[in-house]
């Protein structure tokens, strides 16, 4: 059930970093040479390390940028891209993952014997992010599905431009002109639309454009691509998420209904005050957070929230795991009437294409997962782990001391 989180967004949050740590089994972290230096800065290095020691952290690195190519003269035309930094700005030749994540980081933290080490070993430790040429394939026969297109159109402008009227009927028909080269016949207002956009957002930030609107639609389809290779849930931008929801809302329900099981949780247990809050209030630090994955009590909760079904309601499982006789609404920690939002992630995509930087949105938690299934031997396995154990001896315990006081018990 929280087997396994994949975070791919533009901007790192500790608080919800540490509070996917704390509930899935496994956290696959996507991140740009952006993000790498926001993880280390943030969370620390050590504290990276040792999360990828205890297996509960996967490094995946996006060397690769994405985005849309468009050649503007005599006309604009289009192309879906994925390519390499090969040479920065400096004159440094990047010919590996270490040599992109050693020039960053010796860029932001000033360059030095342990800086090199940190970026070494990261590049030894993530798995590389690359787009497979499938995608591309797709990508090209989803954008010519009028259906498709025109829902993940209608999110895009929901979502930048809410006061916009649109024209009805609304156009926005690729016209192939090339190999995958295309352009777009459209019937949208774009000097409208920015002077709208322009309020909230600076030109100096972004602009609408073609490629704009096209790239988002590229950023929702390579992140359920991604999300779907290893049956991860997916946090993701709001604006990708948005338009992703608008393609597959049928797979993105099953994780709500778990986000809204953990909201409850939260709820009846913390009174809606629970990881997210006391790290990112800095009552409790990154270090803290990686000392409480080590707890047994910590592992054997993590195996059992993974091990459950995929239409599972944790509430209901928690209960009969337990098995209170009275019932766990009747026991002194069940509270009712407050609502509590589950965490989000403030993001801001750090691809710029068109000549226009993607724009800064708000955060969500949503999800495309694959089915997950226990063979016989991991059930087996799991029962002997967590024979005599009962997940309230996290909650009760290790979770609320970490929640309540300041540091851990052992």
């Amino acid at each position: 059930m929280f087997e396994a989180v994949k975070i791919n967004t533009g901007t790192f949050d500790t608080g919800a970093f540490s509070e996917a740590l704390v509930y899935y089994n496994k956290v696959r972290f996507v991140g740009t040479r952006g993000n790498f230096v926001s993880i280390v800065r943030d969370f620390g290095f050590e504290n990276v390390q040792r999360c990828v020691e205890l297996g509960v952290l996967e490094l995946q690195f996006q060397q690769q940028i994405y985005g849309v190519h468009t050649d503007a003269k005599p006309f604009e035309k289009h192309r879906f891209v994925a390519t390499n930094l090969v040479k920065t700005e400096r004159g440094r030749e990047i010919n590996s993952v270490y040599d992109d994540l050693d020039e960053i980081f010796s860029r932001q933290f000033g360059p030095s014997a342990d800086i090199h080490r940190q970026a070494r070993w990261l590049a030894d430790n993530v798995r590389e992010h690359r787009a497979p040429k499938k995608l591309f394939l797709d990508l090209k026969a989803d954008l010519n599905n009028a259906d498709w297109r025109m829902r993940s159109l209608e999110a895009i402008l929901q979502e930048l431009v809410p006061d916009y009227r649109s024209p009805i009927p609304l156009k926005f028909d690729p016209i192939e002109v090339g190999k995958d080269i295309f352009i777009v016949a459209t019937n949208l207002s774009f000097s409208e639309m920015n002077e709208l956009y322009h309020r909230r957002i600076p030109p100096s930030h972004s602009t609408i454009t073609r490629a704009y609107i096209l790239s988002l639609m590229f950023d929702a389809k390579r992140a359920a691509y991604f999300g779907a290779e290893d049956a991860s849930d997916m946090w993701l931008d709001q604006a990708t998420a948005n338009i992703l929801q608008a393609q597959i809302n049928s797979l993105l329900n099953r994780t709500n209904a778990r986000k809204r099981d953990v909201e409850l949780f939260h709820e009846l247990e913390f009174e809606g005050y629970a990881f997210k809050e006391v790290v990112n209030s800095r009552q409790r630090t990154p270090k803290e957070v990686v000392e409480l994955l080590e707890k047994q009590n910590t592992i054997n909760f993590k195996k059992w929230m993974a091990s459950q079904a995929e239409d599972a309601n944790l509430i209901k499982e928690y209960n009969k795991a337990i098995v209170s006789p009275a019932g766990w609404t009747q026991s002194s920690q069940f509270k009712t009437g407050k609502i509590f939002v589950f965490a989000g992630i403030g993001t801001a995509i750090d691809l710029s294409v068109g000549g226009a930087g993607l724009g800064s949105m708000a955060g969500a938690a949503l999800s495309a997962a694959a089915d997950v299934v226990l063979g016989s031997g991991d059930e087996f396995v799991l029962n002997k782990i967590l024979r005599g154990w009962k997940p309230n001896q996290f909650i009760e315990k290790t979770a609320k001391e970490f929640i309540t006081s300041r540091s851990i018990g052992s």
